[in-house]
């Protein structure tokens, strides 16, 4: 039997056998026989057996649901354990605010990433290589705090990089949305 059978099965057996064990001691104190003693107290230990296999199958029943919640929490939560990379739209965002600033004439290397619930975020910037360090140091912390008011986000490194290095890399979506940018202005 599984499941409700098996409940039902192993309840009325130690209720069954309950009912024998209180027979057999009444028995057993009117004739004080030895041998229905230990037919009673065979009972007894049926009942107790009955009772630890029904609190095996109850167990296993909801093991059963506790298995799968853990399940669909692990499921839910995967991405946020291992650092996955967050939604596509978020990761453009991130770039959009970056690129933002008046000063800021490219993006490349945007990595972001779940770390827990929260995303951490590296880019490289680049503005004019004539910038001050002052000027620089400015923009980097604009472009970071811009970034930082996303409410996903947690921790923002920005590297800022002279245009004129030529350290670009491709990437499609700074691309795209650097390609829109110049098309608005």
């Amino acid at each position: 039997p599984t499941g409700s059978s098996a409940v039902l099965v192993l309840v009325v057996t130690a209720a069954v056998k309950f009912g024998l064990y209180r027979y057999c001691l009444r028995v057993a104190d009117r004739t004080r026989s030895p041998a229905v003693t230990a037919t009673a107290l065979d009972n007894r230990n049926d009942v107790l057996t009955a009772t630890a296999a029904l609190v095996g199958v109850v167990g296993a029943r909801l093991g059963v649901g506790i298995l799968y919640t853990g399940y669909e929490i692990v499921q839910d939560n995967v991405d946020y354990l291992v650092g996955s990379a967050p939604p596509d739209d978020l990761r453009a965002e991130i770039v959009r605010r970056a690129l933002s600033h008046p000063d800021v004439e490219g993006a490349h290397d945007v990595i972001a990433h779940y770390v827990g619930p929260e995303i951490d975020v590296s880019l490289h910037i680049e503005v004019e290589g004539d910038r001050t360090l002052r000027e620089a140091h400015d923009i980097e912390t604009d472009v970071m705090e811009a970034i930082r008011e996303l409410e996903e986000v947690d921790d923002v490194f920005v590297h800022v990089d002279p245009k004129e290095l030529g350290e670009w890399k491709a990437d499609e979506t700074v691309d795209e949305l650097v390609e829109g940018e110049n098309t608005e202005q």
